[in-house]
């Protein structure tokens, strides 16, 4: 029979082994999830959430892919996959927001302002940043503006690192009209280096800020720049868009029907 001393080194020995599996497993879990937010870096400044993602492996691939397809504005497929990624796992609050973006630039308001009331619920679990970025997303679907601003606004505070949270504040207070503003934001986003933030949709918000001054010289230079800059094809074609206009505004006919050709 065991005497007491062995059952307690049997008992101390089991237990240092749970340890090291517990922590083997942990390791593990970190690379992966070191490996596949590195390989993700590139979409971030996309992603309206960056918590609350699937946790299924392939609803978390359809969703990567959905992104990828929402930033190069192929909005049917980004749909369809964001769809699939959500009918396997209903509760991902990330998910609902990148569908409600994507319907929302296919011109789906309606559902899309549904589904992004729907995250907002559904997000009170996460940390409160989180929380801000929906609500500041479903302002924006609702046109409160003023309200989506002061969100926006509050997630730059709470993380001021968020380059793609700040670009969305530039572009609603371009909308809401807030040049001084939006002109401030971008103010600490230019000098950063293409590495961290797309100059090409960098360019395209300051056109469209000087379209609101009404410089259309300025637009255009903007515009040409972003079409430099441009990583797809719909970042291009919105940049030749913006010179077509501003030609055709200052009255250079021939410059805008080339561009549209």
């Amino acid at each position: 029979a065991a005497t007491p001393q062995t059952r307690q080194r049997v008992a101390v020995a089991w237990i240092v082994v749970a340890l090291l599996m517990i922590g083997i497993a942990l390791i593990a879990w970190w690379q992966f999830d070191r490996v596949g937010t590195s390989q993700f870096a590139s979409l971030r400044s996309a992603e309206l959430l960056h918590d609350g993602r699937p946790r299924e492996p392939e609803a978390l691939a359809w969703y990567r892919d959905g992104l990828r397809a929402l930033e190069q504005a192929d909005d049917i497929s980004a749909r369809e996959l964001l769809k699939k990624s959500l009918n396997r796992e209903p509760s991902a609050v990330a998910t609902q927001a990148a569908l409600a973006e994507a319907l929302a630039k296919s011109g789906d308001r309606n559902q899309a302002l549904q589904l992004a009331r729907s995250a907002v619920k559904g997000s009170s679990a996460l940390p409160r940043v989180e929380q801000l970025r929906i609500a500041a997303f479903e302002a924006e679907l609702d046109y409160r503006l003023p309200d989506a601003i002061a969100k926006w606004q509050a997630v730059s505070e709470l993380d001021p690192g968020d380059l793609g949270s700040a670009l969305r504040l530039a572009a609603v207070q371009i909308s809401a009209g807030e040049t001084k503003a939006a002109d401030a934001t971008l103010a600490v986003i230019d000098p950063l280096s293409p590495s961290l933030v797309d100059p090409s949709r960098v360019a395209l918000l300051r056109a469209r800020l000087e379209t609101s001054r009404g410089d259309q010289r300025a637009r255009l230079a903007q515009a040409e720049l972003a079409s430099r800059d441009a990583k797809s094809d719909a970042q291009r074609i919105a940049a030749w868009l913006e010179q077509a206009w501003a030609h055709a505004l200052v009255g250079e006919r021939e410059a805008a029907e080339a561009l549209m050709k």
